[in-house]
């Protein structure tokens, strides 16, 4: 029932938003700068448009995979529309270590350049970090039926201590791990990212702030790595 379902709302979409000028809007694209990454075509996770030719995600999300296999998808609400653009070069943080939360990063090089518009759009890397109790935003993977769309949750940054101490609580030995100098903990009000939404990048004053490294599925923080770290890295390795 669901399968027949999905089918008639996506026969149905183009008409509705097309079709009616008052639902034109519905085209606009929520997060330009956020790009799905797909391995094996299938949808793996999440990334951010450094450049038109750049695209920056953890480590995690592309690790171990043929670059062959590495494509993206940019300018869309949805993880299954647009075009496919394949991976020319992955770099891979030399001090990543599979299974760790640090030093987790990477960028794909595309084979050709993304063509920026209203639908997609690069991000200025931040020059300070994030200030605790202030907000930030990130786009995340929401589903409707078996349709995956984007939505714009907001978070508050905390403290590193409080980070650790609701960490530890969870008892949950990497998570703790992995706050250190090179992260950012943040937390929303509801459930935040999960792991569908990893490398997705944490907005704050219209600048890329992080990398979603370890969601928490839950109302407990979420982990981005602190990109004012790793900014002389990104610039090393981006033309």
């Amino acid at each position: 029932m669901i399968q027949y379902l999905f089918i008639i709302h996506l026969a149905l979409l183009p008409l509705v938003v097309v079709g009616n000028p008052s639902n034109r809007a519905f085209l606009d694209v929520k997060a330009p700068w956020q790009v799905s990454i797909r391995i094996d075509d299938n949808p793996k996770c999440s990334g951010a448009v450094l450049s038109p030719l750049y695209i920056l995600t953890a480590a995690s999300c592309v690790s171990g995979n043929h670059i062959s296999k590495i494509k993206v998808r940019a300018g869309s609400n949805y993880r299954c529309w647009t075009t496919l653009i394949s991976t020319a070069k992955v770099i891979i943080h030399e001090k990543y270590i599979p299974g760790k939360y640090t030093d987790n990063l990477a960028l794909l090089k595309l084979d050709k350049p993304l063509e920026l518009s209203k639908s997609i759009q690069e991000l200025p890397l931040a020059d300070a970090v994030p200030k605790d109790n202030s907000l930030a935003t990130v786009a995340i993977w929401d589903s409707f039926l078996v349709l995956y769309h984007t939505s714009i949750i907001e978070e508050t940054v905390i403290s590193k201590q409080k980070c650790s101490k609701e960490v530890k609580s969870s008892d949950n030995n990497a998570w703790i791990a992995a706050i250190a100098t090179e992260t950012i903990c943040a937390r929303a009000k509801g459930q935040g990212a999960c792991v569908i939404d990893i490398g997705a990048p944490l907005i704050a004053g219209g600048h890329l702030a992080g990398i979603l490294t370890y969601p928490s599925c839950s109302s407990k923080p979420d982990i981005y790595t602190n990109l004012v770290e790793y900014k002389s890295w990104l610039e090393t390795n981006t033309d």
